[in-house]
């Protein structure tokens, strides 16, 4: 059997931590599903041959669908971080991933490809396969 998910686009980005997608109950999306929000990444070439491989698909966010109608999801942001400093142990707080993250690659990728916008891709993620990097 062929592994099938569920991909669509962002519609719409509602906030710093939530957006809407393109896909639905009529889709098969379920509140709890999480998709992947990519860009492609640099070109791939073979250090041997010179030849070019493609692209690997990096992830930019990964969210959580919260809300489900038949048309469209909306999915926010779920990953935290600790934050607190060096009295972490005493006052620690988990916060919410922002969806605009940092350039990992900044010598590879342009900073304004990271940020989520209308026409993004968004895919199926399963057993937490795309981790985009958290600042």
């Amino acid at each position: 059997m062929a592994d099938e998910r569920i991909s669509g686009k962002v519609v719409r980005v509602l906030n710093d931590k939530e957006l809407v997608i393109n896909r639905g109950s009529a889709d098969g999306v379920i509140v709890g599903m999480e998709f992947a929000i990519l860009m492609a990444g640099p070109e791939l070439t073979d250090p041997d041959t010179g030849e070019p491989l493609g692209n690997i698909d990096i992830a930019k966010a990964v969210v959580k669908v919260v809300r489900v109608d038949q048309r469209f999801a909306v999915a926010r942001s779920f990953r935290t971080k600790l934050t607190g400093g060096l009295t972490a142990f005493l006052a620690v707080r988990h916060e919410l991933e922002i969806l605009d993250v940092a350039a990992a690659l900044e010598d590879e990728i342009d900073d304004d490809a990271w940020i989520i916008s209308t026409g993004d891709r968004a895919i199926e993620s399963r057993s937490g396969e795309y981790l985009p990097p958290m600042d």
